[in-house]
């Protein structure tokens, strides 16, 4: 019917063009987001030769990429940095769809790179989330769209205790000491309250002071929380 309707035009006839997802289509979808490489068809990584095209394929740049394992049960949200935690460098498009495939993507497809590359999440027991990466640009750059993903609520009540030291180690050196801090998350793992004194600490020599461990003047050491 298309090529029907074409055969009635002459060069030079004004023409209006209108575009929509056919209905089928929309009622299955829950959100769209698009892209210009798919990285993992079906399981198989694609050919180098494809995946070099589009977004400058073939240089290095921080990139970022959404896949599906496990017959869709299991969703794959990957940023790539540059070296270094720089923000700049990063992989070609070739690479990503390696590294997609090796993580066990049935299904990959690049998505805005560059500066657009930015990955937030809420570390485990945090109440709120923070950039993980490092953007190219410095800062978090105005992008239009995003792919978020979001935990409902569970039962409210302490179901587990995460324990976080006061800086990127967990450890510290004899004689001195180090604060830990102690979270509380539900059954779905979203933090909720804990009370100060429903917190007990114990280590196996017993310098330990509410969440402040001072090492003793030996190695062997270790620290339990409920």
């Amino acid at each position: 019917a298309g090529a029907a309707a074409l055969r009635t035009l002459a060069v030079g006839d004004p023409v209006a063009l209108s575009y929509a997802l056919a209905p089928a289509a929309a009622n299955r979808l829950r959100f769209a987001v698009g892209t210009d490489v798919v990285l993992v068809r079906d399981g198989v990584q694609r050919p180098d030769s494809e995946t070099s095209q589009g977004a400058a394929g073939t240089s290095p740049a921080p990139r970022t990429a959404i896949g599906f394992k496990d017959g869709g049960r299991t969703l794959l949200l990957v940023t790539i940095d540059g070296p270094g935690g720089t923000g700049r460098g990063g992989v070609n498009l070739p690479k990503l769809a390696s590294i997609m495939h090796g993580l066990g993507a049935e299904t990959a497809v690049n998505l805005d790179g560059g500066g657009s590359t930015t990955m937030v999440a809420r570390a485990l027991g945090d109440p709120l989330a923070s950039v993980r990466n490092v953007p190219s640009d410095g800062f978090e750059r105005a992008d239009p769209n995003g792919v978020g993903v979001f935990v409902a609520p569970g039962n409210g009540r302490p179901e587990d205790v995460i324990v976080t030291p006061d800086g990127d180690e967990a450890r510290v050196f004899p004689g001195l000491h180090r604060t830990f801090t102690a979270r509380a998350v539900d059954d779905h793992l979203t933090p909720v309250a804990i009370e100060k004194d429903g917190v007990r600490w114990d280590s196996s020599d017993g310098r330990i002071d509410d969440g402040v461990l001072r090492a003793p003047e030996r190695r062997e050491r270790s620290l339990e929380v409920e």
